[in-house]
């Protein structure tokens, strides 16, 4: 099992590989510390059936008192109202300050749980089980938790690492295409953000691929080919190690993780995050960024062109009514500071950086490009 630590206030490791959840008790095993063993699994409909018998099995043979609490799946899931929902859940069983709280499934399941986590009592300990590919390599590691409020995507929200993280790639397995393409997407930022090197497999691989990533090929293109998906992996997480290190909450250079979602959570929100998954609108979010770096003098034709053409393999429709609803929606993002919105830009592949004050015509003309590039 291939593991990396991930350096802050607190330190954790990330554990991933084939059947890591086979893993998990002993796992558990070294990092109960203290007294409590409680431990209540949060996760949702569509992966209980799956995961949750071996992981309260794993759980149980490592000594803990385990309980569960399955949610409705989806991002209408990360709610206030679903936060004060869990910690009723928490203090019913009676769960401590030492207590486990075992985010088990997406990015939804991990960032709403970890919220919960990190307000019961003033925080209790918690693990990150990511089951699709964009939390194994994204949402899980980095301590980012949160929930969304109306006005906005992860308004509400918290810097709180985990305990420990564990990948078992071969959930990845159960995942639907659209849910691996998805994923994808985050692999596929840390290539232009950061690593050129990473960016350059992908390229590779994706020229390899036969058919169209934008359809159901694109599950057996990432599975076939484990290497490279384990390594992919591997490459992301550590990518992320290594920014989070540098930058633990997100006053400089890990904002550079956010490429694309600037626009993409404005797109989630405008279309009542029903039409896109997570991913499916980073992707988008990127080509509008990466078009916006072209506009802004940054990034050169030529590596626009090699951005774009790799983004637009994985096809995804936007409508054509939304550009000034999603620049609106953008005012209200996160990211404003000082009056200003902070865009991620690129100046070459694998680098990143963060400029404001941009027009609002390159900007709207960048979302209108992509739009007229779907149809």
């Amino acid at each position: 099992m291939k593991t990396v630590k991930v350096a802050g206030r607190t330190s954790y490791t990330v554990y991933m590989g084939k059947d890591a959840l086979s893993g998990l008790g002993r796992i558990m095993g070294e990092s109960a510390e203290r007294s409590d063993r409680k431990a209540l699994v949060i996760t949702d409909k569509n992966v209980a059936p799956l995961y949750l018998k071996p992981v309260l099995r794993e759980l149980k043979g490592a000594g803990f008192q385990a309980h569960r609490h399955v949610l409705p799946p989806g991002e209408k899931t990360k709610s206030w109202s679903m936060v004060h929902a869990l910690l009723r859940v928490m203090t019913e069983r009676s769960m401590s300050r030492d207590s486990v709280v075992m985010a088990l499934g997406g990015g939804v399941v991990g960032d709403l749980a970890g919220f919960a986590a990190s307000v019961y009592m003033r925080g209790c300990r918690l693990v990150q089980v990511p089951t699709t590919l964009l939390a194994q390599v994204d949402s899980s590691v980095g301590g980012k938790v949160g929930v969304n409020l109306r006005e906005g995507k992860n308004l509400a929200g918290a810097f709180y690492p985990p305990v420990a993280v564990v990948c078992d790639t071969r959930t990845l397995e159960s995942l639907p295409a659209r849910e691996l393409r998805a994923g994808t997407a985050e692999i596929v930022k840390y290539g232009c953000i950061f690593r050129e090197d990473l960016f350059d497999m992908l390229e590779d691989w994706l020229g390899e691929m036969p058919g169209d990533p934008g359809g159901t090929e694109v599950k057996s293109w990432l599975l076939n080919d484990t290497d490279r998906l384990q390594k992919a992996i591997e490459l992301s997480v550590e990518t992320k190690a290594e920014i989070v290190k540098a930058d633990e909450h997100e006053n400089g250079l890990r904002m550079i993780l956010n490429f694309g979602h600037t626009f993409g959570h404005a797109l989630e929100q405008v279309t009542g995050y029903r039409k896109y998954l997570h991913g499916e609108a980073v992707f988008l979010g990127m080509r509008m960024a990466t078009r916006l770096s072209l506009h802004a003098g940054l990034l050169s034709g030529k590596e626009s062109e090699r951005v774009l053409r790799v983004l637009q393999k994985f096809r995804v429709h936007l409508p054509r009514s939304i550009p000034r609803k999603v620049y609106a929606q953008m005012q209200r993002d996160k990211k404003m500071r000082g009056g200003k919105l902070h865009y991620v830009l690129l100046e070459k592949i694998g680098a990143a950086v963060i400029k404001t004050d941009l027009g609002e015509k390159a900007v709207l003309d960048s979302i209108t490009e992509v739009i007229e590039d779907t149809w």
